[in-house]
């Protein structure tokens, strides 16, 4: 369709043809582009949209901003930033929610990782548990 070749110019899907049952009919087949996000940022002195290509930082950080609270969202962020430099030994991460009033962090990892992160503001730290499988809403994935 049309749609598709607009999308397909703008560089957010590929296509490729496949062969068709049906002689002298080819079919194309489109799909995602890699890791995109649209961005649309609107505030008092600041309108912007961009297509941007996402590193595996980036897709933590989506996945962070797309949870409600604003204070669990600084806290992890902060988490995260903490953990970058181990996130080659991480396997999953998981936000598991908020237990005795702070934000926990399920994982799964070939290095051990601290107990728990100071981060300051609302909540102050985030516990780090190790679990054989973290449950919760997924931050990341090795290989997702």
């Amino acid at each position: 369709s049309q749609q598709l070749r607009l999308l397909e110019m703008a560089g957010l899907v590929t296509s490729r043809r496949i062969s068709n049952r049906d002689k002298d009919k080819p079919r194309i087949l489109y799909s995602i582009a890699g890791d995109l996000s649209y961005v649309i940022a609107t505030s008092d002195r600041f309108v912007d949209k961009k297509i941007l290509r996402l590193t595996e930082h980036n897709k933590i950080n989506m996945r962070i901003w797309f949870i409600e609270d604003a204070g669990v969202r600084y806290a992890l962020e902060k988490a995260f930033w903490t953990l970058e430099p181990q996130l080659h030994a991480i396997d999953r991460m998981s936000y598991a929610g908020i237990e005795r009033g702070t934000p926990v962090i399920e994982y799964s990892a070939r290095a051990r990782l601290p107990a728990s992160i100071e981060v300051g503001g609302q909540f102050g730290k985030v516990v780090l548990r190790q679990s054989a499988t973290p449950k919760g809403q997924a931050l990341f994935e090795r290989g997702k």
